[in-house]
């Protein structure tokens, strides 16, 4: 049996167009919440500042708030600097990531249809003139850490700088570009520290 309402529609219809409109919001609120929600990922950092004082390359899981949309593999990339304080046992509360802890950073940019155009290695953070052994071989494992994680399709994308100092400009150019031309299927760093 079918009641009219005061509007002239009949009591089924309103109750279909509830269990609609509930379901299309139940839907709103699962796509929404789930375009944002935190992942895992796994990476590659140049950690260091341990007594040996060496810079490894180690595999790394990281906690990333956008996991569940990146599209083309970029996160990774990414995390390769960002700031690492493992667990541990002793009061060790600095960045153990030595690129992240030099001031270093990881961006993309994007064309007009979404796709990476190039990778950005971003040193407006690294005091100027830093061009020490240690500092290098900073940029190196971040740069053998990319390696690593860059999916095939972005292996091509150019790295440009953005932020880097005039007296870093000259050893830094001179190391992306000896990247730019290395073999991506070999070990960039630390192979390339003992040539």
């Amino acid at each position: 049996m079918q009641v009219r309402t005061g509007f002239g529609v009949s009591s089924s219809v309103v109750t279909n167009m509830k269990t609609l409109a509930a379901f299309v919001a139940l839907c709103l609120a699962t796509a929404s919440s789930s375009a944002s929600e935190p992942g895992w990922i796994e990476t590659y950092q140049p950690l260091g500042g341990l007594a040996d004082g060496g810079i490894h390359v180690a595999p790394v899981t990281c906690i990333a708030k956008f996991a569940s949309t990146d599209d083309y593999g970029i996160l990774p990339m990414m995390a390769v600097a960002w700031p690492n304080r493992p667990p541990n046992d002793a009061d060790f509360d600095k960045d153990r990531n030595v690129a992240s802890a030099g001031g270093l950073k990881i961006d993309m940019t994007y064309g007009e249809k979404g796709g990476v155009t190039s990778i950005v290695l971003d040193a407006s953070g690294m005091a100027e003139g830093r061009d020490s052994d240690r500092v290098r071989e900073s940029v190196m494992g971040l740069l053998e850490c990319l390696r690593r994680v860059t999916p095939k399709p972005l292996q091509n994308v150019p790295i440009v700088t953005k932020g880097v100092k005039e007296a870093d400009k000259g050893w830094l150019d001179a190391l992306l570009l000896r990247y730019k031309g290395h073999d991506k299927a070999k070990e960039f760093w630390p192979a390339t520290a003992r040539e």
